[in-house]
């Protein structure tokens, strides 16, 4: 057997082919897809499929008439037909599946090596014995419509009787997305490897500690030297088991001021310690930690040295919320590996931004008075159609002295000294003018905005929005919000009130890096949300981290309970770009596809890139 024996796949449910298809490749067959039996003969007379497995109720197409189709095409006649329902499971249904032309019917659910058992034995007669006429003469028009109208109207009368179920299936559809939902929050907040607490849960405890009465605390960053090298030598399954290694080790090793620990990362570390904030003391601390690491691993028999680098920062010297002292620890891990010194303590004067804050804030605001801001674009796509439906708009600050600028560096500043207002003002004006240009180029795209907390809050948004609408000469353009979960939480009811006024213009909402924050089914259902974006850290490391792409399932399972579509952020690499389709994901944007790019460079890109738009 080898892929060249494709297998065409046709069911209704999701869950049902991503089973059959799992069974199949993993024994090496070639897989192909459908929904309905009308999108399967459209494959089958173009790919011309070894065998067909096929359920029979479903929309469009059912299995039935699909057969007979097949079999009345003498291109197709020949192909195997193997029935597959767990509606149609009378001996009746059995016997007019087979009538039809039909190699075999089974009963789903079927084991998996008892179904491929017959799929094995199937492919065997057809490569020994060849095409097999069916026994008698396939029906007439008039005898089958009969038969099957007769079985149609049993399996009809069947569902009517279970419709005094429904209550109780709606019940169970809503235990179903609560549990998804306390499955995401579970894989968010502890790491599936190591048991530990993840970035994310790390980043909320410490803010729930921070008051004014608070002490302050060291924070130390651990990240395993070269470990994508170690990683690559040994081998993925060996390379979790030695993470699992150094997250014990870093337990063992810590002494009593250690409050934490984290895996914040694929190998990277955070521990706290609480107590004095003496420099010295931290780094005698985090030398101890290194001291662990002399003695080598013992992984399934191999010996493997592993080294690690600490960044130190302190509590509230260095900075005063977690999400900004856990950055200038990396900037001090950063530090450590430069200098060799393997240990290090933030510097504000080695931190690029840090020294000339006052001056960053006084050129946002001469930067949107002299159009020194850019907007580059990031496409999106849609993975069913493999093609551009749409862009995110990214802001970039073309700044005089330290070139262009993310803004990741500027506009948590605007948020804070109130210029994030007249900045978003501004990117509606670009962003409305660019899509003007690209609809009249004949790109009909939806482009996405992200809002800060501000505007969001921001009564006069909707207004400001249809002023640069009628400014542009716009009619209805297609525009969506791209809000965090965070950003609802300083002001719920405000914010549902901007975006429901928001909606009603026609724009569209999405949640953006879902997963990381504060997820709640309360706020998918109350605000007018259509999209949910899944953050870049669940993507790219999914083809290395099992618990990556569970997160991931869950996530674009109560989506689409939900009737949202899902967009996935950061695909770096076309494996994560596979796992996605395979799991059913919409949409995906990442560098794999297009970095973000300004306007001349995106008109080029939608000329001659594979995943242009369709005219």
């Amino acid at each position: 057997m080898t892929t060249e024996q494709l297998i065409l796949i046709v069911d209704d449910e999701p869950i049902n082919l991503d089973l059959l298809e799992v069974a199949l490749t993993r024994r090496g067959y070639a897989v192909e897809r459908a929904a309905d039996g009308l999108q399967a003969l459209e494959i089958a007379r173009r790919e011309r499929p070894t065998v067909i497995v096929t359920d029979i109720l479903m929309p469009n197409m059912d299995g039935y008439q699909l057969c007979r189709e097949i079999k009345s095409d003498k291109r197709l006649a020949s192909i195997p037909i193997v029935f597959y329902s767990a509606t149609y499971t009378d001996p009746e249904d059995q016997d007019f599946a087979i009538q039809l032309g039909g190699s075999r019917f089974v009963v789903k659910p079927a084991d998996p090596e008892e179904f491929l058992a017959v799929l094995d034995q199937v492919l065997y007669e057809q490569k020994e014995i060849g095409f097999v006429e069916p026994v008698g003469p396939p029906p007439d028009e008039t005898t089958f419509l009969s038969t099957y109208n007769r079985r149609l109207v049993s399996k009809l009368e069947k569902k009517i009787n279970d419709l005094d179920r429904s209550g109780q299936l709606l019940e169970q559809q809503v235990v179903r997305a609560q549990d998804a939902e306390n499955e995401i929050r579970h894989n968010v907040y502890v790491d599936q490897l190591t048991g530990l607490p993840t970035r994310v849960s790390l980043l909320e405890e410490l803010q729930q500690d921070l008051t004014p009465f608070s002490e302050g605390f060291g924070l130390l960053h651990i990240d395993v030297d070269s470990y994508r090298e170690i990683n690559y030598a040994i081998g993925h399954d060996k390379g979790n088991l030695l993470l699992k290694a150094i997250a014990v080790r870093i337990d063992h090793a810590a002494p009593e001021l250690v409050s934490r620990i984290a895996r914040i990362g694929g190998h990277e570390f955070a521990v706290v310690v609480d107590g004095p904030r003496d420099s010295d003391r931290l780094i005698q601390i985090a030398k101890d930690f290194r001291g662990a690491f002399d003695r080598p691993f013992e992984i399934e028999g191999l010996t493997v040295d592993v080294t690690v680098s600490v960044g130190i920062a302190v509590c509230p010297e260095h900075a005063d919320n977690p999400e900004l002292l856990l950055r200038h620890a990396a900037v001090a891990l950063r530090d450590a590996r430069t200098t060799r010194g393997l240990v290090a303590v933030y510097d504000a004067d080695d931190d690029p931004f840090e020294p000339g804050r006052v001056q960053l804030i006084s050129g946002i605001r001469q930067a949107i008075r002299e159009n020194r801001l850019v907007v580059h674009f990031q496409p999106k796509i849609n993975l069913l159609q493999g093609v551009t439906v749409g862009l995110e708009a990214l802001i970039r600050w073309n700044h005089p002295e330290h070139g262009i600028l993310q803004p990741d560096v500027f506009i948590g500043l605007a948020e804070q000294t109130g210029l994030v207002r007249p900045l978003g003002r501004w990117l509606f004006k670009e962003v409305l003018r660019d899509q003007k240009l690209l609809t009249e180029a004949g790109h009909d795209l939806e482009v996405s905005i992200n809002l800060s907390t501000r505007n969001l809050m921001d009564s006069t948004l909707p207004d400001q929005f249809m002023e640069e609408v009628a400014v542009q000469g716009l009619g209805r353009p297609r525009v969506t919000l791209e809000i965090t979960e965070n950003s609802i939480l300083s002001d719920p009811r405000r914010a549902q009130t901007t975006l429901e006024r928001m909606s009603g213009l026609g724009v569209e909402t999405a949640i953006d890096d879902f997963g990381t924050g504060f997820s709640s089914l309360s706020h998918l259902k109350l605000l007018p949300v259509q999209e949910l974006k899944i953050d870049r850290s669940f993507i790219m490391d999914m083809t290395d981290r099992d618990q990556d792409v569970q997160i991931v399932r869950s996530i674009i399972n109560l989506a689409h309970a939900l009737d949202l579509r899902v967009t996935a952020e950061g695909v770096e690499t076309e494996g994560s770009l596979e796992r996605l389709i395979g799991l059913g994901c919409d949409r995906a944007q990442g560098f794999f596809m297009a970095r973000p790019m300004p306007m001349d460079a995106l008109r080029i890109w939608l000329r001659d890139s594979p995943w242009r738009p369709k005219k």
